[in-house]
């Protein structure tokens, strides 16, 4: 959209050149935290598929939404991200606030869903994301203070991730607040849902069934963290349940039943 506001991008079908290069589409407004957000964008029923497996380091992802405000990203099919590097992904987003993420079929991506800085306000729902390494993401970094605050995450399907289903991470010395995940169905994954430090957080009304034969958890906490409701949560019975306290996925206390 190269910063313009109010476009709308409906029913394109977007593909790799031949495998020689890997298809994206940027939404976007003025660039850094601090840049001015761009209003309106609507994504809906596109088809989006980034070819064959590249080796490298950059971020390489179907759709990227950045430095907007009130973007709408539903009913698209996004697949085929699924390169040597956690850069990958479906959807990635940055510095976004107020924006929905609704009805997309994501699969075969290292990351279904990454918010990599700065997402506050967001609605994710009704999204069906499978064979991913990590279905939904979100990384708070400490350095420019990159928090992710007040998003709503619930009524997600997500199979087969290969390390977590959720993971919403922060860095030493961050917190994120505000944050909802309920009525999610993750299924088949190493670790369900991770949370890290902050207040106001409400996990409830989830299903989480791990993948036989993993050692993982149900539920990962941070080291400083404000529970406000944690409730109603659905585990598979043929598995241990594991919840862990101050750490991601290491150390801490690890509670077994």
């Amino acid at each position: 959209s190269a910063g313009h506001e109010y476009i709308t991008l409906d029913g394109f079908t977007v593909r790799s050149s031949n495998g020689l290069s890997m298809t994206s589409i940027a939404i976007h407004g003025d660039s850094g935290a601090t840049g001015s957000s761009k209003k309106g964008c609507i994504v809906q029923n596109m088809n989006i598929d980034g070819g064959n497996v590249f080796s490298t380091s950059n971020n390489r992802e179907g759709l990227r939404i950045e430095d907007v405000d009130g973007a709408i990203v539903r009913n698209n099919t996004i697949y085929n991200y699924s390169g040597s590097d956690d850069n990958y992904a479906g959807i990635k987003s940055y510095n976004t606030v107020n924006c929905i993420f609704e009805h997309n079929y994501i699969y075969n991506c290292a990351r279904g869903i990454y918010s990599k800085s700065n997402m506050n306000g967001a609605i994710i729902r009704f999204n069906y994301i499978v064979d991913t390494n990590v279905g939904i993401y979100d990384n708070s970094y400490i350095d420019q203070q990159r928090t992710s605050n007040n998003n709503i995450i619930h009524d997600n399907l997500i199979v087969n991730a290969t390390y977590m289903g959720i993971r919403w991470r922060t860095e030493d010395g961050v917190t994120d607040d505000g944050n909802h995940f309920f009525n999610n169905t993750i299924y088949e994954v190493k670790h369900g849902i991770t949370i890290g430090d902050g207040t106001g957080w409400m996990v409830y009304n989830n299903i989480i069934r791990r993948e036989a034969g993993t050692s993982g958890h149900h539920v990962n906490l941070g080291t400083n963290y404000s529970l406000k409701k944690f409730d109603h949560n659905l585990y598979d019975s043929s598995l241990d349940f594991h919840i862990q306290t101050h750490s991601e996925v290491s150390g801490g206390s690890d509670y077994t039943t």
